[in-house]
């Protein structure tokens, strides 16, 4: 459901331990008194396979692991524009970020190259170039490893580029971007970024 202000209200599911990793119940041992793993389909980040502890379930013993909260997220909320708490700085962090230009357009799949820059006196920002969308009406607030570019930005003119964003079925088309800037340091002082398409 669309809130009055432009956000959306919601249901927030999540499910713990779906996979049964978690024994809930009675680790199953060998005779030796060594818990035993069966081995799963799951790969792990190392490339491995990953074994499951083989467990005696106790009875419902999922029944309260699914919950569902109402939640109202505003237009423009994101984790990426919440304040930092822990002095986080640079273009990897994931807070701190303001909004600063959105509802850009670009051809799909072509390569943008934008000309960016701050104020003459104005502080070093960095600068991160996000995807846009029509069903959202705006730019997506991304974290950096969903950035399309980053970058740090002064006074001078610095050259980003990045691929315009391609069509994403069933109900966005491509082709949007904006970006959102926040300061190199932590508790730096606000600034933005000018940028323009220069190829």
């Amino acid at each position: 459901m669309v809130t009055p202000a432009g956000g959306l209200r919601a249901g927030l599911r999540f499910r713990l331990n779906p996979d049964d990793f978690i024994c809930e119940g009675a680790p199953v041992l060998d005779a030796d008194g060594n818990q035993i793993f069966d081995p799963t389909d799951i790969v792990g980040e190392n490339g491995l396979p990953v074994d499951r502890p083989r467990c005696e379930f106790v009875a419902d013993h999922d029944a309260n692991n699914f919950q569902k909260r109402a939640v109202t997220v505003r237009k423009d909320d994101a984790f990426i524009t919440s304040p930092c708490t822990r002095n986080q700085a640079g273009p990897l962090r994931d807070c701190g970020w303001q909004e600063q230009a959105e509802n850009l357009t670009c051809e799909p799949g072509a390569t943008v190259t934008l000309s960016c820059m701050t104020g003459p006196s104005a502080p070093w920002r960095s600068l991160r170039i996000c995807e846009g969308s029509r069903e959202r009406g705006g730019v997506i607030p991304c974290m950096f490893n969903e950035a399309l570019a980053s970058a740090t930005v002064g006074p001078t003119p610095t050259e980003v580029s990045f691929t315009c964003p391609g069509r994403r079925p069933p109900n966005e088309p491509g082709g949007r971007d904006g970006w959102f800037a926040a300061g190199v340091l932590p508790n730096a002082a606000t600034g933005s970024v000018s940028c323009r398409v220069v190829r």
